[in-house]
């Protein structure tokens, strides 16, 4: 999977840290949701590859 875009549908709860072994993504776009992250390499990935990740 090279696209990811989930944004704009009010999801909510963690993001498991496994979604950072998606590393073919070349855009992901998660923002404008109620997710949350606390692993420091997920939090990394997620600011690499989508730095609006936690706008709501």
């Amino acid at each position: 999977m090279e696209l990811l875009d989930l944004s704009i549908n009010q999801l909510t709860r963690e993001i498991p840290a496994e979604f950072a072994t998606l590393t073919t993504l070349t855009r992901l776009d998660i923002s404008y949701n109620f997710l949350s992250a606390t692993d420091a390499d997920l939090i990394t990935f997620l600011n690499t590859k989508d730095p609006d990740w936690a706008a709501q």
